[in-house]
């Protein structure tokens, strides 16, 4: 580290400690818990339910190409042409039996 970075770590220090001593505590009472209270109880942008409908939104589009893709491939699979990558598949089996 050089001398500046030794300077500004310094004051950085400083500042952080005097900041801790002029902090008050709080005060622990009824107007506290009324206070927490009303915040746990205020609404909120979660409770509305945008974010659960994009969740759903978000998995009905993911359900959809998972259909497409596996019906597309069912079609090409029954396909003069998807026979060879069925195949290949079949193949492929073959190799991942060598490593057992």
């Amino acid at each position: 580290m050089t001398r500046q970075d030794d300077d500004a770590f310094n004051r950085l220090e400083r500042v952080l400690a005097e900041a801790y001593q002029l902090r008050s505590e709080p005060v622990l009472g009824p107007e506290l818990a009324r206070d927490v209270m009303r915040d746990i109880h205020a609404p909120s942008p979660v409770r509305n339910g945008a974010i659960e409908r994009s969740v759903w939104q978000v998995a009905l589009v993911a359900a959809g190409f998972a259909a497409v893709f596996t019906a597309t491939a069912l079609w090409y699979a029954g396909t003069e042409e998807g026979a060879g990558a069925t195949l290949v598949a079949e193949e492929f089996d073959e190799v991942s039996g060598l490593g057992d």
